[in-house]
């Protein structure tokens, strides 16, 4: 039962973070003026994870039925530090700073 509890814990900080980043994203979309260049990567981004926040909340109430989402959550965000890890390498041996 303990083990469930830090579990409720976490999934409602990272459920609250990731959701936070929807105030992020309505005010890079807010702003931004889509025709002068501007990147689409940022909003994707934000989007996905807005979403993801979302799903971590609701599988907080019964995390046992909530398995693949909670499994998609922590997989999808190693796969991204890894992937900002080596961008980050190939950026500073390039001379380039991130």
């Amino acid at each position: 039962m303990k083990g469930e509890r830090a579990l409720q814990i976490v999934l409602v900080f990272v459920g609250l973070v990731y959701s936070f980043w929807g105030v992020i994203l309505f005010d890079n979309l807010w702003h931004t003026k889509w025709l002068s260049g501007h990147s689409d990567v940022m909003p994707m981004f934000l989007s996905l994870n807005t979403a993801l926040g979302v799903c971590l909340l609701v599988a907080v109430k019964q995390p046992a039925k909530h398995r693949l989402m909670i499994a998609y959550g922590a997989w999808s965000s190693l796969a991204h530090a890894f992937t900002m890890t080596i961008m980050s390498a190939q950026a500073v041996a390039h001379g380039m700073h991130r």
